[in-house]
């Protein structure tokens, strides 16, 4: 089921965050998702509107969407990653707002991989200002002839 979330969700998704984007980033030291914790917490997870998926009242994954289009975040817990989770967020916001933009870093091959594979196109290249990695932009907008 996916809900939006609420301030009792914090631990758990933040857990998820630090977790899933330490795994999903291994070009990347640790420590800097440990150093950003507190800013994703305030600056993406806090500051926009996110949902959370629950699998029988626990959550194993969200989304964040910023007011400009922008996926913050889309993490799943480990153990339920490939499990369709993230596809079915994703298909949620898609639903919501029609047109959303994500930034990855062009070595998370596979989480490009998901957002090409769920429609999404490579719009461009552009250097992530805290890391010296660049970042893959990608778009998606839904075709509205061929909405319902």
């Amino acid at each position: 089921m996916i809900r939006p979330f609420n301030t009792g969700d914090l631990s758990i998704t933040m857990e998820i965050w630090l977790d899933s984007s330490i795994k999903a980033h291994p070009f990347i030291d640790r420590n800097y998702f440990v150093m950003s914790y507190e800013k994703f917490m305030r600056d993406q997870l806090l500051a926009n509107k996110s949902f959370v998926y629950e699998i029988e009242g626990k959550v194993v994954a969200f989304i964040s969407i910023q007011e400009n289009m922008t996926i913050a975040a889309i993490n799943v817990a480990w153990d339920y990653r490939n499990k369709g989770i993230g596809e079915k967020l994703l298909d949620f916001a898609i639903e919501k707002y029609q047109q959303l933009n994500v930034e990855l870093f062009r070595d998370n091959t596979d989480t490009i991989e998901f957002f090409t594979d769920n429609g999404f196109e490579v719009l461009g290249l552009s250097e992530h200002n805290e890391t010296p990695y660049e970042m893959v932009i990608m778009a998606y907008q839904q075709d509205q002839t061929s909405r319902n």
